[in-house]
């Protein structure tokens, strides 16, 4: 059987080589396509004889990442998880992350000059916390590891600024701080039970076994007794603007809700 497979492998890839030519052609002819994805590249050099078609969603609709599988399913395409720009494209995210901090930074230090003292309150994320780290984390902890490698390039950009900000602090004087939240939820956000935060995952899943398999029990997997800290977006909010009167320390300040566990979340 192997020597018949390798006797037609050139007859094989001549065959992926075409349908692979075909789907960039048709979907170059849809506007939509260059909006929404765009096709993973092989290295310079190499005519590709794939068995799949890699497809890279744009970090816009990358939160959509649920849905697009939904579809390809209900049409009959066999798939696999999509990947994500974060993770497909480490380079570009910690430059465009990097870039924006750098910037926004550079430029509230300069316009001090003409307008006086100006306050920056940074939002950093719990990604760029170590990825076997232990709750509750205090700043102390924060680099006391490497971040998970999923999303590496967007948590380094997270520490970077950190880092900026106690340096602008230390070398100007400046009155830059930063601010960490825990889990955070509310409208508004990011409801893909594949890549929400932990409440909005939750609800999605409930909202999703309600429209599709109402009678069914709602099943979650796990124990449910991890303990996670969570916060309201508008609690969020309001701290932030509290911290521009009342905070002004060098270290982040790390906010976070109640501690509670995943199953007492869910039957809420």
């Amino acid at each position: 059987m192997l020597s018949v497979q390798l006797d037609k492998l050139h007859q094989f890839n001549l065959y992926r080589r075409n349908n692979l030519q075909c789907i960039k052609e048709a979907l170059s002819r849809d506007n939509r396509f260059s909006l929404l994805m765009s096709l993973m590249k092989a290295s310079e050099g190499v005519d590709p004889a794939w068995f799949g078609l890699g497809i890279l969603l744009h970090r816009p609709y990358a939160h959509q990442r649920f849905e697009f599988l939904q579809y390809l399913e209900r049409n009959g395409i066999e798939n696999r998880p999509v990947i994500s720009e974060m993770s497909a494209k480490p380079v570009d995210f910690w430059l465009n992350n990097v870039t924006m901090n750098n910037n926004i930074l550079e430029a509230a230090f300069e316009f001090q000059t003409w307008n006086g003292p100006i306050k920056v309150v940074s939002i950093l994320s719990t990604v760029m916390f170590p990825k076997n780290a232990q709750f509750p984390i205090d700043t102390s902890l924060i680099y006391d590891g490497p971040p998970h490698y999923t999303s590496e390039s967007y948590a380094y950009a997270k520490r970077s600024l950190a880092q900026l900000t106690q340096w602008y602090r230390k070398q100007h004087g400046c009155d830059f701080i930063s601010i960490l939240p825990g889990n955070i939820f509310g409208a508004y956000g990011d409801f893909n039970p594949s890549t929400a935060p932990l409440v909005n995952a939750l609800i999605a899943k409930v909202e999703s076994q309600k429209e599709h398999n109402p009678s069914a029990p709602l099943i979650m997997m796990g124990t449910g007794t991890p303990l996670r800290q969570i916060m309201f977006a508008h609690d969020l909010a309001q701290i932030v603007v509290w911290t521009m009167e009342n905070y002004s320390a060098n270290e982040p300040l790390i906010v976070t809700g109640k501690e509670v566990s995943i199953s007492h979340i869910v039957q809420l």
